[in-house]
């Protein structure tokens, strides 16, 4: 569990640090790939748990 944690944070990290500048200059835009990171993320937590990872 804590190996998962720890990859999750480092999975926001390079994503919040990807999207920036996007911040700054459009945040509506910037929401938009939050969610869709945070549902990719959501997918690949679920698919490690159901193999037992």
């Amino acid at each position: 569990m804590k190996t998962e944690t720890i990859h999750a944070v480092e999975m926001v990290r390079q994503i919040r640090d990807k999207h920036a500048t996007l911040y700054w200059t459009d945040k509506a835009a910037y929401l938009k790939q939050m969610q869709e990171a945070a549902n990719k993320m959501k997918a690949l937590l679920s698919k490690q748990r159901a193999h037992g990872s």
